[in-house]
Formats: C-alpha cells, sequence, structure tokens
C-alpha cells in the first residue's frame, strides 16, 4: 500500500472517532479545583410548621473522617477548613457559612449555613465541598450567614481569658458577633480559660455568680416600640439570674432584661417604673434549674401587651404562669447591655453555662423556634450526609457508528 493511502486511511480514522468528555452527577460540580463533596440531605419532617422558611441559619454539626485535613489521612486541604464552602441543590449556587470550630485531626466541625429556602414538605439538600490545594482560602462569610433581621449572634465558643484581637476588628475584645453589627463583648471579673466548657454546640461560657459577665456597652436600647426576640441556650441550678439583660439595677429598673426568676422559671421584663406599675412581665411555668441544658426563646411584637409576648422552652410554648400587664410609657435607657449579669455585674450574676446567645429584631414564629430547636438539640437526626463524591468526567467515543463505549477518568488523569 503506496505511503499515500495510509496517510488517507489516517486522516479518515482521525475525523470518524469522536471523543466526548461530560460530567457524570446528578447535581453540577461547583468548581474542578474542588475535589470533593458530599450530599447533606435535610429532613423536611424536622421543619415545623406548613410554610417554607426564608434565609434559615442551618447548624451543621459532624465527625466526619473524610474532613479532617490532609495530614490527618482526610480530604480537606486546609488546616484552618478555609477551603470548605457549601452549594445549594444545584451544586453550582454558593451559600453563606460560618465555621465556629474545625479540628483538623479528627474532622469535627460545627458550622452554621444560611439556607436561602427551607422547605417544609420536601427534603432540602445542599453540598459540602472540600479539597481545594490552592492556599490561603477563606470561602467563609460569616456576617452574610446572618440576615439583617439578626441584630447580635454571640456563639460564646471563645476562651474569655483571651483578648481577640483581628477577628472582631482589633480592640481588646474577648468575644465576638456573627453581626454585621460587629457587637463583640468584653469579659469581666475573674475568668479563666476553664470558663470555656462544653456546651450544646460546641463551646459555651460557665458564670460563677460572683463577678463573671460580658459586657458589651450601649447597644440595643429599645423603648418599648420595636418587636424583639431573646434566645440562649442555659444550664443552672439557680434562681434569680440574667441571661440576656439591658436594665438599671435600682431605683425605676428600667429597661429590658431575660431571666430566671424565683424557683427556675424563665421570665422576661420589659418595663419603664417598678413602681408605681409601669412594666410588661410574663413568667413561664417549667422550671429550669435542673442543672440540665435548655433552650429559651422569648418573643415581644412591640405591642406593649402580654398578649404580644411568648417564652418557649426547648421548643414548645410555655404556659405563662404570671404576668403583669400595665406597661404604657418607655424602656429606653443608657445602661449597658449584659450577658449573665445586670448593669455591668450591679446584681442578678448568672451562675451555670450560657451558650450560642442571640438577640432577633422581630418575632421569631413558634414553628421557627421549634425547627431551631430540633437542628441544634440534634443535629445528627436533621439531615443526614451522604458517601463523598470524587471530581470524575466519562469520556466516551464511537467509531464508524460503533456503540459508544465509556470508561471514567478523573480529569487530566484525575492528577
Amino acid at each position: 500500500m503506496k505511503l499515500s493511502q495510509l496517510f488517507l486511511i489516517f486522516f479518515f480514522l482521525l475525523f470518524t472517532i469522536t471523543f466526548n468528555i461530560t460530567d457524570t452527577y446528578a447535581a453540577s460540580w461547583y468548581n474542578r479545583n474542588w475535589k470533593y463533596r458530599k450530599k447533606i440531605t435535610i429532613d423536611n419532617t424536622k421543619v415545623s410548621g406548613t410554610a417554607n422558611f426564608t434565609n434559615f441559619p442551618v447548624l451543621i454539626n459532624r465527625t466526619d473522617a473524610d474532613w479532617a485535613d490532609t495530614s490527618n489521612s482526610g480530604k480537606v486541604a486546609q488546616s484552618d477548613g478555609g477551603d470548605i464552602l457549601f452549594t445549594s441543590s444545584d451544586g453550582i449556587t454558593k451559600l453563606d457559612h460560618e465555621i465556629e470550630k474545625y479540628t483538623n485531626t479528627s474532622g469535627a466541625l460545627v458550622v452554621w449555613v444560611e439556607i436561602p429556602t427551607l422547605s417544609y414538605n420536601t427534603d432540602t439538600e445542599i453540598y459540602i465541598y472540600y479539597g481545594n490545594s490552592a492556599g490561603s482560602l477563606d470561602e467563609s462569610n460569616a456576617t452574610g450567614t446572618w440576615n439583617g433581621n439578626f441584630a447580635a449572634v454571640w456563639h460564646l465558643s471563645e476562651d474569655p481569658s483571651i483578648t481577640t484581637d483581628g477577628d472582631c476588628g482589633g480592640g481588646t475584645k474577648e468575644g465576638c458577633d456573627s453581626t454585621s453589627n460587629n457587637y463583640d463583648w468584653d469579659a469581666n471579673g475573674t475568668m479563666t480559660s476553664g470558663d470555656s466548657v462544653d456546651a450544646q454546640i460546641g463551646k459555651g461560657i460557665d458564670f460563677d455568680a460572683i463577678d463573671d459577665y460580658l459586657g458589651l456597652g450601649n447597644i440595643l436600647d429599645n423603648d418599648g416600640t420595636a418587636a424583639v426576640s431573646f434566645s440562649a441556650w442555659i444550664k443552672t441550678s439557680g434562681q434569680f439570674l440574667a441571661i440576656l439583660s439591658k436594665i438599671q439595677s435600682s431605683g425605676d429598673f428600667t429597661g429590658q432584661q431575660m431571666r430566671i426568676d424565683s424557683g427556675g422559671l424563665p421570665r422576661l421584663i420589659i418595663r419603664k417604673d417598678l413602681s408605681p406599675s409601669d412594666q410588661l412581665i410574663i413568667t413561664g411555668s417549667t422550671a429550669l434549674n435542673d442543672n440540665a441544658l435548655h433552650y429559651v426563646v422569648m418573643t415581644y411584637d412591640g405591642t406593649k401587651a402580654v398578649a404580644g409576648s411568648n417564652i418557649y422552652v426547648d421548643g414548645s410554648a410555655e404556659t405563662i404562669g404570671s404576668s403583669t400587664d400595665t406597661f404604657t410609657t418607655s424602656s429606653s435607657n443608657t445602661i449597658n447591655f449584659n450577658i449573665a449579669a445586670v448593669n455591668d455585674g450591679a446584681n442578678n450574676l448568672f451562675s451555670g453555662v450560657i451558650d450560642e446567645a442571640r438577640v432577633y429584631s422581630g418575632v421569631l414564629s413558634s414553628d421557627w423556634v421549634q425547627t431551631e430547636f430540633n437542628n441544634q438539640n440534634s443535629p445528627s437526626t436533621f439531615y443526614s450526609v451522604a458517601a463523598q463524591e470524587r471530581f470524575r468526567r466519562v469520556l466516551s467515543w464511537r467509531m464508524n457508528d460503533l456503540p459508544w463505549i465509556g470508561f471514567f477518568v478523573d480529569k487530566y488523569f484525575n492528577k
């Protein structure tokens, strides 16, 4: 056969062989630089109510060997978890998240992910990606995780004895507010590293009821016309204890307070004057001084009426045991906002553990509160995590209308 004929056959075969490279996943892949991902499926039966939630921060709290870093036989590239990111069910729409804690040696991850639409009647799927070795990545967005209605979010996972310069925008603050408001806290009293203890969600702070409290300055003032919700996980055996407080410790006792009252009962106070009575007080019926962790939420709708106020314990609405409904003027003051005390430690200092304290500008619904409790109380039953996927592609070919033959290869030979 002549050489020219061989070339003709070669070019004929070359142009009748077709190669096709396609993705092989149920959802698109975010970016080829991320080598691994897992699908996380949120159980819709754990989402309370008959309507979807918008911009709901979901807690992912899980230890997964694949989420350890590469120096510890895992697949996360950075020791600080900076290459971890989340997407929606399409695999490509990035979601805001905040890493509260990441342990590179074990793959323990405590992270909050804002879900744009959390469905009540169908499972919600998201993806966690990791394994990008580009270096010096930070895919998180803490402030974006908490929408503008969150006035303050304190995870209380910091060591209260260590000044945190940088994480809170500089200065001498020991702990951070995760929202864009930057209501960061100063530890007061004789607080040590031992006061950072295991709590409901990672670490919380153990207060001694002697001089320990967190100061935040004159923030979050409310004259009684603004709706507000307070929440925290607490553990105590005491009574007459401030949880979140912006209230005078003498005189008219003007202000607002979330507290544990006589007999360990939860109480919300919004007041202008103690006497003559110009105040709104509601008291729950569940004693919380059993030295167990409880999720407490108190809401107020700004109408200056008991009817617009609620207390929830562990996701359920409390029966109001007693109330005072005489508030008509203003609860505004210039007192500093405290966690675990009143008026910069003047009284009602907390005894026990506080974790995940928040202030929300608005009224959290009963379904929202129940869903938060379901998620934070038992993360492992709120969602499931699928097997790890690795970025791969299918190379297919055909020649002269032969049947397709496919075989898996990683993109660029899965290097």
